[in-house]
């Protein structure tokens, strides 16, 4: 009995491993598809802070109403392209930090529309920022 558990293990271990390493060659192939394709595609760098004690999270829905082409560099860097001129994001925020009388307090923002213009070979930053409770979009490089 203990010999068959073990082998459904090893088999279930095996198939996510296949099914989850198929999905980032898939991936990457898209990536280098739409590079090569669009070499003048503009950068887009996704700030969010997952370390430490405040948890910040920006997501992407949408880019032009398509679901956004993601990347990641040195496994801390996450962001998406664009292709030249205006484009219309949906992002959404949460903000997560310890509370006194419950252990957590998280913020959302409500998934927003925003309209960028950008420029070829650019690199831009999107953040939120909670001062001025608005999303911010800069040009870094």
């Amino acid at each position: 009995m203990t010999t068959i558990w073990i082998i459904f293990v090893v088999i279930v271990c095996a198939c996510s491993l296949i099914y989850t390493m198929g999905n980032y060659v898939k991936h990457n192939a898209k990536l280098a598809k739409f590079t090569q394709e669009h070499p003048e595609a503009a950068k887009v760098q996704i700030k969010a802070n997952k370390v430490g004690i405040i948890v910040e999270t920006l997501q992407v829905h949408s880019v032009n109403g398509e679901e956004p082409l993601i990347f990641q560099e040195m496994l801390i860097n996450n962001g998406f392209y664009l292709l030249p001129g205006k484009n219309v994001l949906e992002v959404s925020y949460e903000w997560t930090r310890p509370g006194v009388i419950y252990k957590t307090v998280t913020k959302y923002i409500d998934p927003t529309k925003i309209e960028v213009e950008v420029e070829p070979n650019k690199t831009y930053k999107l953040s939120y920022s909670r001062k001025q409770e608005q999303f911010v979009f800069e040009e870094i490089g």
